[in-house]
């Protein structure tokens, strides 16, 4: 449970990040931990990162930065 709400706020940290290489180490650990949980579970927490990785999408996007909006939805399978 904490880690999900940490998640969150990571997030918000990540979508005020301007360093291209920091933003994707920080999407690839969402990513990363996404995948960690285990398949049985991930139709009840798949929703959850998805708006997660949306909202940085949005954000990014809404700040001209297009190159690292592409590289979340290339990690989302997008």
């Amino acid at each position: 449970q904490e880690k999900f709400q940490q998640t969150a706020s990571f997030a918000q940290f990540l979508g005020k990040v301007n360093d291209a290489a920091k933003f994707k180490k920080g999407v690839d650990l969402i990513v990363g931990f996404k995948e960690s949980i285990p398949e049985s579970f991930r139709a009840q927490t798949n929703a959850y990162f998805n708006n997660i990785l949306n909202g940085l999408i949005n954000a990014k996007k809404a700040a001209g930065a297009n190159d690292l909006a592409d590289y979340i939805k290339s990690k989302m399978g997008q």
